[in-house]
């Protein structure tokens, strides 16, 4: 199946570690860093930090809302954290790394034609 992607990178004027941890704190700082007019509800079902964590989320894609479960992945912690959609049809990877004064910051989002969002 053909895949289509989204990323993005930026520096940050915070530390690499910093940056890590809001990334990962689903309960209280995750949600308040996506785009609200997309992003309508996150909710956590599970864990809340980190890997383990089982979140389920509200999106406004193209019009339409959009619901989904994604689990927490830590591959390299404290460095890169993946959000798996639990059906499969994607994941985003959250890169941070650290930069001189301050840290460096990459998301990407590949997903299958035809997946949800």
């Amino acid at each position: 199946m053909a895949q289509a992607s989204a990323s993005a990178t930026a520096v940050i004027r915070v530390s690499a570690g910093r940056v890590y941890d809001i990334l990962a704190d689903y309960r209280q700082h995750h949600p308040r860093i996506v785009p609200p007019e997309y992003f309508r509800k996150i909710e956590v079902e599970e864990g809340g930090i980190g890997a383990g964590t089982r979140i389920r989320v509200e999106m406004r894609v193209l019009g339409t809302t959009k619901r989904f479960v994604h689990l927490i992945r830590e591959p390299e912690p404290g460095r890169v954290l993946e959000e798996g959609d639990a059906d499969g049809s994607g994941t985003t990877t959250f890169t941070v790394d650290p930069v001189e004064n301050g840290a460096r910051g990459s998301k990407r989002t590949p997903r299958r034609r035809g997946s949800p969002a």
